[in-house]
């Protein structure tokens, strides 16, 4: 695993993270589950 900063600034970076199965270009958003208290159901989520 590796990250690769393309571009930075004070504000934060913006790169490239590179895992077992691809790249992942930052920043990215990404679904944060709580499975104790879900909001949203997980159905909903699939959509």
């Amino acid at each position: 695993m590796a990250f690769e900063i393309l571009e930075k600034d004070l504000a934060g970076r913006i790169g490239r993270l590179r895992i077992r199965s691809g790249v992942i270009e930052t920043p990215a958003l990404f679904p944060v589950i709580n499975p104790v208290k879900q909001v949203v159901s997980l159905n909903d989520i699939a959509r």
